[in-house]
């Protein structure tokens, strides 16, 4: 190598990749510079490249480069939180995004018990009526009216007491016009295995009362006779202690208003049995029982014909009225107005449960009749009242009707549940949606780092090379 050689050679080794004015030891900068820093600088630099000739333009586009790639080396040095943070962020997020969506579903179930005032003046719509209870045991129903005709049929399922205002002494007598092959004995009833039919010459002459043990019960109205409405008692439940001493339904005939003219028939399976007078002792106070007859007869239906006016009284926690036409009034709640027969599913909380109160002929349900208070509502002839003041359930075709805690109390439900969620839950996915943008506009910079090398130092290892 020559003397004129070696004085061509630059004082400074890298003077061939950035120029004299530019060594590579500049490019840094302070050292104190930041990340965002040399991401500033490395733009402003890139912005005067553009403005530059095509020498300068190229060692200030890899002067912009080192400072890219310091900007992301400085980065690094908190990537564990770049990596991790928006992570954290969006758990936390979907976390109180899930406690949200179970919260919502809990007050949209959650039903706090309303009053409850369902009516009908519709019986000839009305299929059935059915109160139930855990076993039946929480079911209670009652009953008083005149009626010309009490026909008990159905499967032996338990026995049911009649007692009749026919002399005691008339015992024998009977149980030989019914083919009871059975002696009387005072105190004693009589045992009917068959269906058996009680009935009066005239309506005003039968009053009777009816009391019930626990169990289901189904009321059902007939029609088949128009000149006369039916209710038919059943009993669902499996009833053990019906076979029991005063365990046992009880329907009780007092002595005609009317005495003249007054006949009652007995019809069992075998035989028939008419009296007509003239003793007609009174039997359906208390310890006055022994002075009629009474006849136990198969359970469970009872069905009541020829009805002047008849008074029934129910409670039971659960209930179901089907072909239902009236309305059903929900305090606080909307009320429903069913115009076409409709099936309702009622539930009431103990210790106020439902209380239905089916009314013929303006004899209506008193609250001495069930342990709890009746329907505060007027009755006209020929109606169905049900109320409770716990109604919990009120299920209906288009859906349950009892207004859940979300729609009871939106107006503070609602904008205390959005700002929640909104502080909680959008707040978090927003910080995490910038975390995941930052890290993208990072990785952008790294791939641009990548795929392009320097213009400068490409030109000046060519021209190297060529020496």
């Amino acid at each position: 190598m020559t003397g004129a050689e070696e004085r061509t050679t630059p004082e400074h080794p890298t003077e061939h990749l950035t120029g004299p004015a530019h060594p590579i030891e500049n490019l840094t900068g302070p050292a104190h510079m930041t990340g965002p820093q040399h991401s500033q600088r490395a733009e402003e630099l890139i912005a005067q490249a553009h403005q530059s000739d095509p020498d300068r333009s190229a060692q200030l586009i890899a002067e912009a480069q080192v400072h890219a790639t310091l900007a992301l080396a400085a980065g690094g040095d908190d990537r564990p939180r770049s990596r991790w943070y928006p992570l954290l962020v969006l758990l936390v997020a979907g976390c109180f995004a899930g406690l949200a969506i179970f919260a919502y579903g809990g007050l949209n179930h959650w039903h706090r018990p309303v009053t409850l005032t369902a009516t009908t003046n519709n019986l000839a719509a009305l299929q059935n009526l059915t109160m139930s209870g855990p076993n039946g045991s929480q079911v209670a129903w009652m009953g008083q009216g005149f009626v010309q005709q009490l026909t008990i049929t159905g499967p032996s399922q338990g026995m049911t007491e009649v007692i009749l205002p026919v002399p005691a002494s008339n015992c024998p007598r009977m149980a030989k016009m019914l083919g009871l092959h059975v002696a009387c004995h005072p105190g004693q009833p009589l045992n009917i295995s068959s269906n058996v039919t009680v009935s009066w010459s005239n309506a005003d002459s039968a009053n009777i009362s009816l009391d019930a043990v626990p169990g289901d019960l189904d009321i059902v109205p007939s029609l088949s006779r128009p000149s006369a409405l039916g209710v038919t008692l059943a009993p669902l439940a499996n009833n053990s202690a019906a076979a029991q001493p005063n365990s046992m339904p009880s329907v009780c005939f007092e002595k005609p208003r009317i005495t003249s003219g007054a006949m009652l028939t007995v019809v069992d399976g075998t035989g028939k049995y008419v009296y007509s007078g003239p003793r007609w002792p009174t039997v359906c106070a208390p310890g006055l029982a022994g002075f009629g007859i009474s006849v136990v007869v198969d359970w469970p239906v009872l069905e009541f014909g020829g009805i002047n006016t008849f008074g029934l009284c129910a409670s039971a926690p659960d209930g179901t009225v089907q072909g239902l036409t009236g309305q059903v009034n929900l305090v606080p709640g909307p009320t429903t107005v069913l115009n076409d027969p409709t099936m309702v599913s009622l539930q009431a909380r103990s210790p106020d449960p439902l209380v239905a109160s089916l009314d013929i002929g303006q004899l209506s349900c008193t609250s001495a009749q069930t342990s709890s208070p009746a329907c505060s509502t007027a009755q006209s002839s020929g109606s169905l009242a049900v109320c409770t003041q716990a109604a919990t359930g009120v299920l209906t075709n288009s859906g349950q009707l009892v207004p859940s805690e979300w729609t009871r109390d939106s107006p503070f439900v609602v904008p205390l549940f959005g700002g929640v969620v909104a502080a909680l839950v959008v707040a978090p996915l927003g910080v995490s949606v910038q975390a995941f943008m930052d890290a993208l506009k990072r990785l952008r910079w790294r791939g641009l780092h990548r795929s392009r090398e320097p213009v400068g130092a490409a030109s000046k290892k060519g021209e190297r090379n060529a020496t």
